[in-house]
């Protein structure tokens, strides 16, 4: 049967029905199908949240007009077995509702679809039905109630086709499994959504976040939950995923929330997710949730991310053992970080045999515990973590300690009562955070030179001695200089055999005969010094004069001829590099510049590093880093990557254009800045005192690629 003429009929024969109805009008999505038979009050319309009222608020037309005919249709049994047909005593009404409730149906009514134009209500509670595969015949259906009934699967297309349906109640069935965007599809949309008393296998997040479509609520009460992600899924803070609540009373999930699950633990992104339901929360309460690091993490993100998810709930900590009975609200509320301390996580993955690995996001630390496990070095690995790593290997057996990959994230380590005798010169350049470093029980004969950069008030050496030769007189300045703490002391061992604290070792190494030829011994220095110090001003220029001397590696051809590097979160500057392409291009130049040219789905390091490897010059625009704009870290990266390149004679040229801020605000981030700007190669955007295209152009070699020109189909 054809439905289409009836559906043009809709808005006629509600809009007749309307007259009759004051205070309401009709709804209009911005973004779902129209609902001709649904109102919302015009108390709504002053509201930020207007889509969101709309949907708790709004009633169908059969409610507020009791004029219009709402009869019942009947259930009449074919057999015994529970399939079964709709009678109707009034063929003629403008609605119809069944209500059916604790019966022995197995299926949908033989045919229900017979009714798809006046059948707007169907209670089914309490039956027998297993499938409801086919009920989208019924596109004037409003309300759907299935609970208590053994459904086993909801798929995508189960509800595709219902442009009405408003009220879907499938609470305490047998679904264990909700493909993605289930409840939303182009021509759906549901306003109340029941699914307690369910126990969810998978449920996939798209069925809980709706991009821009409103909702009233969605109940998920009384349920096991663990969900999922569909790998299309793209949640982006630049788009609106309507509002509503979401109810989770006295349900058990497998993350507290399914921002965690799709996040991880970035505190950063954590902070932003109440934006994606800015008019609606999130209700758990009666919760049981695991009180471990993740909990910690979530307490720690921010006020406006606690207001949405936490406030006003009960919320109890059921594990791990030393957190039961502690209520969430409450610990986040203490001012003493001890309760706070108690979130934490005991890591599995990669923590070394016999040790023990926690994560404490309070002190924003990861605890590797190795001490007394008989071990003769350091672990060979640990635990991937965004924290601070402290590692505790004291009372073993490690006497040679050799570099291990982890050295740079170390904030603590313990080697005390492991008699250590030899430390690797490579070390102690690795420990650039180490902020205690615990040697006490050392058996060290000598202190090597690279410790001078690390702090001496920060490692703790104990009472056993060291040799201090006339030649080690630098420790003496070294502890001069640190931060020294009084009770932190370094032991000496002269060339005497006398021993004292280092401060007072080398008093004997100072010279004491004033005759022969004492201006040597300060000039001497004086000119290394200088020396020294004129080749570290200049090592970079020294390069570049290199380079000229060598013979070029250049290719033949190349896919472009300027390569535009920038920082792509600067509006400003992407006007800048958008001026500049359309500039040279017109010039005859073929420009790559990765905002504008690089294609969706690259992998973006691979697009980076193969443009920049087959181009013939390198332009970059440096902009100061204030707020969320300036040069990021991969502007950095890259930009070292072309003056290694450069300097390789592997690109004929390497410009740079200061954006704005300050030469010598720029030369603290690219040190070899200076050397370029002597070889002119550095330009400023504002500069009056030239036309800083003209000067670039001056610098490059003439086009070769003008057969090939880019398309700017996307500056705009």
């Amino acid at each position: 049967m054809d439905y289409f003429p009836l559906l043009l009929l809709i808005p006629f024969v509600s809009a007749a029905y309307n007259t009759n109805i004051t205070d309401y009008h009709k709804f209009e999505s911005k973004v779902g199908p129209e609902k001709p038979n649904f109102l919302c009050p015009d108390s709504c319309l002053t509201l930020d949240w207007y889509d969101r009222c709309c949907t708790c608020a709004g009633k169908p037309i059969w409610e507020l007009n009791r004029n219009i005919s709402y009869d019942p249709v009947f259930v009449e049994y074919i057999n015994m077995f529970g399939q079964s047909k709709l009678l109707s005593k009034q063929p003629d009404a403008t609605f119809q509702w069944l209500k059916h409730e604790y019966g022995r149906m197995n299926a949908l009514p033989k045919n229900i679809c017979e009714y798809n134009n006046t059948l707007v209500s169907v209670v089914l509670t309490g039956n027998k039905i297993q499938s409801i595969e086919g009920v989208n015949c019924m596109w004037h259906l409003d309300t759907l109630d299935l609970s208590q009934n053994p459904v086993s699967s909801i798929s995508n297309t189960t509800f595709s086709g219902m442009p009405n349906l408003r009220v879907l109640v499938l609470a305490d069935t047998n679904i264990q499994r909700l493909e993605p965007n289930s409840f939303s599809n182009f021509d759906t949309e549901i306003f109340l959504t029941d699914l307690s008393g369910n126990n969810f296998k998978s449920l996939d997040v798209t069925n809980i976040f709706f991009e821009r479509r409103p909702y009233c609520n969605i109940t998920l009460s009384r349920c096991n939950i663990s969900f999922s992600i569909a790998n299309s899924l793209d949640l982006s803070l630049n788009k609106s995923y309507g509002g509503g609540e979401v109810l989770l009373t006295d349900s058990v999930i497998n993350s507290f929330h399914p921002f965690t699950y799709i996040f991880g633990d970035s505190q950063e992104k954590l902070k932003q997710m109440y934006k994606y339901n800015i008019f609606g929360r999130y209700t758990f309460n009666k919760l049981n949730v695991s009180c471990d690091c993740m909990m910690g993490e979530l307490l720690l993100v921010g006020e406006e991310f606690f207001e949405k998810f936490f406030s006003g709930e009960l919320y109890y900590c059921t594990s791990p053992d030393h957190m039961k009975g502690i209520d969430v609200q409450q610990a986040y509320n203490d001012t003493s970080p001890i309760t706070m301390d108690m979130f934490v996580c005991h890591k599995q993955s990669f923590c070394p045999r016999l040790c023990s690995c926690i994560e404490q996001p309070n002190r924003f630390r990861l605890m590797v515990d190795c001490s007394n496990r008989n071990l003769t070095s350091l672990p060979s690995y640990l635990p991937q973590t965004i924290y601070d790593i402290e590692l505790n290997c004291s009372n073993n057996l490690i006497k040679d300690v050799q570099p291990v990959n982890y050295l740079n994230n170390l904030t603590v380590l313990d080697l005390s009562g492991n008699q250590v005798s030899h430390i690797s010169d490579s070390v102690p350049p690795e420990l650039e955070r180490l902020e205690t470093l615990i040697l006490t029980g050392h058996e060290l004969h000598r202190l090597s030179r690279e410790f001078v950069n690390l702090d001496a008030g920060k490692i703790w050496f104990g009472q056993n001695s060291i040799s201090c030769p006339c030649d080690d007189i630098w420790i003496e300045s070294w502890r001069k200089v640190s931060k020294e703490n009084e009770s932190n002391v370094l032991m000496c061992e002269t060339e005497s055999g006398y021993i004292s604290q280092a401060e007072e070792a080398f008093i004997e190494c100072l010279p004491t005969d004033s005759s022969g030829p004492f201006w040597l011994l300060f000039i001497l220095p004086c000119v290394l010094l200088a020396g020294l110090l004129i080749a570290h001003v200049f090592r970079f220029d020294f390069l570049l004069f290199k380079r000229r001397l060598q013979k070029p590696k250049c290719k033949s051809e190349y896919t472009s001829d300027i390569f535009i590097l920038c920082d792509e979160e600067n509006e400003d500057v992407l006007k800048v590099v958008i001026d500049f392409v359309l500039h040279f291009e017109n010039q005859g130049y073929q420009c790559f510049a990765p905002p504008l040219h690089g294609l969706p789905g690259d992998v973006r390091e691979d697009m980076l590093y193969n443009n920049i490897r087959n181009c013939r010059s390198i332009l970059a625009i440096l902009s100061l880093p204030e707020g969320n704009h300036g040069d990021t870290d991969e502007v950095v990266t890259v930009m070292n990557h072309a003056w290694k390149l450069y300097l390789s004679n592997k690109i004929e040229n390497l410009v740079a254009v200061i954006f704005d801020g300050k030469f010598s605000e720029q030369k603290s981030r690219f040190p070899y800045l200076s050397s370029l700007n002597r070889f002119n190669r550095v330009f400023k955007v504002r500069s009056r005192k030239y036309d800083i295209k003209r000067k670039i152009r001056e610098t490059l070699p003439f086009p070769t690629c003008v057969n090939n020109v880019h398309k700017l189909e996307n500056l705009s």
